[in-house]
C-alpha cells in the first residue's frame, strides 16, 4: 500500500493555511497527527505501486534516509561506488538533523553518543530521534529518489508515492538543465555564452578540436567543467582556454566517464549566488520557496549556506527568481516529476562592460539539499541570520563537547562565542565528535551577516 508523499515536510516546507493557528510562517512546528488515507495491495508477499481500497494510518512522523551519494548513483557507470566515497556520503546524514522536526527520525551510520545528545540538548535545541535501522511504521523520506531508495521504501508498512526513478535521472541531469535553460531563458543563454554538453567521448574530442584559439583564448576566458549530475559541485574543473594540456584532457574524460556526461560552460564573475528550494506536489502545485545565499569553495564544491531575514540583495532579484521557478515547476510537472527541488541561480558581472546580469537557472537538482539545515534553524530562530559552514575532515577537533566549549570560550574575544539559548546567538557544532572521515559542520547564529561571518572566522582561526 502506498500513501501520497505530502506535507508537512520536516521544518522546511510548511502549509500555514492547513495548520491550526492561522499563518504560522517562521514557526518551528511538529508534524500533525492527522489520519492519512492509504491504499494498495500485497501480491505474492510484495508491495505493489498501485491504488485500491485500503486502510487508514496515523502519521507517525518521517524517517529520513540521507543517501547523499544520490547524484553519483544516477550516472549509470559500471561497478559499485568506492567504499570511501560511500562512507563519507553517508556520514553527511549527521548534518541534516536541524531540518527535522521532533517527530521525525534520522537514520545515521552509528548510534549517537550520550555526550553528543547532551551537548545539543543543553543548547535548548529540540532534536529528532536518531537510529541506525529502519522503523517500518514511519514514512520513508530519502535525500533523493534513486532505485535504492525506491527499494528501501517497500520495506516500510506504508510506502510513500514517489516519481519514477527514470524520470528523476532525466530531470536531475545537467543535460536536461541545459536544454531547459535554452528553452525557457534564451536571453540569459545569449548573455552568458555558449555551453556544450558531451554525452560521449566523441563529443568531447569534437569540442576540443573546435575550441580554437580565437574562440577560447583571445577574450581571456576560462571554462568550467561539470559532471552530468550535481554532486554538490564536487569534482568540477576550471581551466583557461589557453591551457588545454594532456593532464586536463585526462581529467575531463574522467568526469565524463564516471558521471555519465560532461557540461562545459564559460566561467563568470559571480557577484552573489542563491540556492532556491521548493517542493513540487504531484498535482503540479509549488510550495513556498525557501532561498539562501550559497557559499562555495574555489573549485565549486558546496561550502555552506547563509540565510538572512532581510537580504536586500535578494530582494533585488526576487522577481526574477519567482518567475523562473514558476516556469521550472510547470516543466517538471510535464516531465512527470514531483518531490523536492533545488535550483541554483546567480548574479554575475560581465568582464568587458561591468554590467550585472542574472542567470536564473544554473543547476537544477531533483532532490533534497544540504542547505535544508539552514532553513530548519531559521524556523527555530526566525529573526536571526544563520550561517552553516563546513570544514574538511582532515582538520582535527576536540575529543568531547566539554573540551569544545572550553576551546571556544578561550578564543581571543570569544567568551560569547558558544551558542547561548538565552540570547539565541553563537556557534555550535552540528556533527558529532567521533572518529571517522566525516566533514564537520558548524552553525553560526547571529544578528546579521557581518556577525555570523565574524563568528566563523574566530572558529576557523582558533580551532579548525
Amino acid at each position: 500500500m502506498h500513501i501520497d508523499h505530502e506535507f508537512p515536510f520536516g521544518l522546511i516546507f510548511l502549509k500555514p493555511q492547513e495548520l491550526d493557528g492561522g499563518d504560522l510562517e517562521g514557526a518551528a512546528l511538529p508534524l500533525r497527527s492527522t489520519g492519512i488515507e492509504v491504499t494498495g495491495r500485497k501480491h505474492a508477499g510484495k508491495q505493489e505501486n498501485e491504488f485500491t481500497h485500503g486502510a487508514q494510518a496515523t502519521n507517525p512522523g518521517r524517517e529520513w534516509f540521507c543517501n547523499a551519494e544520490f547524484d553519483l548513483t544516477l550516472a549509470g557507470s559500471s561497478g559499485s561506488l568506492p567504499s570511501r566515497l560511500l562512507t563519507v556520503a553517508r556520514e553527511m546524514a549527521w548534518q541534516l538533523w536541524p531540518a527535522l522536526s521532533p517527530q521525525d527520525r534520522l537514520r545515521v551510520p552509528v548510534e549517537p553518543s550520550a555526550d553528543y545528545l547532551e551537548y545539543l540538548s543543553s543548547l535548548g535545541l529540540e532534536l529528532p530521534t536518531f537510529g541506525t535501522d529502519a522503523d517500518a511504521k514511519r514514512l520513508f523520506t530519502p535525500f533523493g529518489w534513486n532505485r535504492e531508495a525506491a527499494a528501501q521504501n517497500l520495506l516500510y508498512d506504508f510506502p510513500v508515492s514517489h516519481p519514477d526513478p527514470a524520470v528523476v535521472v532525466r530531470v536531475n541531469s545537467r543535460e536536461f538543465t541545459l536544454k531547459l535553460e535554452e528553452e525557457l531563458f534564451p536571453e540569459q543563454v545569449q548573455e552568458s555564452g555558449v555551453k556544450a554538453f558531451c554525452g560521449h567521448l566523441e563529443d568531447l574530442e569534437k569540442w576540443l578540436a573546435d575550441a580554437s584559439a580565437s574562440s577560447m583564448s583571445d577574450k581571456g576566458g576560462r571554462w568550467v567543467a561539470k559532471g552530468n549530475h550535481g554532486h554538490a559541485g564536487i569534482g568540477q574543473m576550471r581551466f583557461a582556454g589557453t591551457d588545454i594540456s594532456d593532464e586536463l584532457i585526462k581529467g575531463l574524460k574522467r568526469i565524463l566517464e564516471t558521471q555519465g556526461g560532461l557540461l562545459l560552460e564559460p566561467e563568470q564573475a559571480i557577484q552573489v549566488e542563491y540556492g532556491c528550494l521548493f517542493y513540487l506536489e504531484r498535482s503540479g502545485v509549488q510550495t513556498e520557496v525557501r532561498c539562501h545565499q550559497l557559499r562555495s569553495y574555489s573549485g565549486g564544491g558546496f561550502a555552506g549556506a547563509l540565510y538572512a531575514p532581510q537580504d536586500t540583495e535578494f530582494l533585488k532579484w526576487k522577481p526574477n527568481i519567482e518567475k523562473a521557478l514558476t516556469k521550472l515547476s510547470h516543466r517538471l510537472h510535464l516531465e512527470g516529476y514531483f518531490g523536492p527541488v533545488s535550483v541554483d541561480a546567480y548574479a554575475w558581472k560581465k568582464r568587458d562592460s561591468g554590467e550585472i546580469h542574472f542567470r536564473p537557472l544554473v543547476d537544477l537538482n531533483a532532490r533534497c539539499s544540504m542547505a535544508y539545515p539552514v532553513h530548519g534553524l531559521s524556523r527555530r530562530f526566525p529573526d536571526r541570520t544563520i550561517l552553516m559552514t563546513q570544514i574538511p575532515s582532515t582538520l582535527s577537533l576536540p575529543k568531547d563537547s566539554g573540551e569544545l566549549r572550553c576551546q571556544l570560550s578561550e578564543l581571543q574575544d570569544g567568551k560569547d562565542l558558544p551558542f547561548d539559548p538565552i540570547t539565541r546567538r553563537g556557534v555550535f557544532l552540528v556533527t558529532p565528535l567521533m572518529p571517522g572521515p566525516r566533514r564537520h559542520a558548524w552553525a553560526c547564529i547571529g544578528l546579521d551577516e557581518a556577525d555570523v561571518r565574524a563568528m566563523r572566522e574566530k572558529v576557523f582561526r582558533g580551532i579548525a
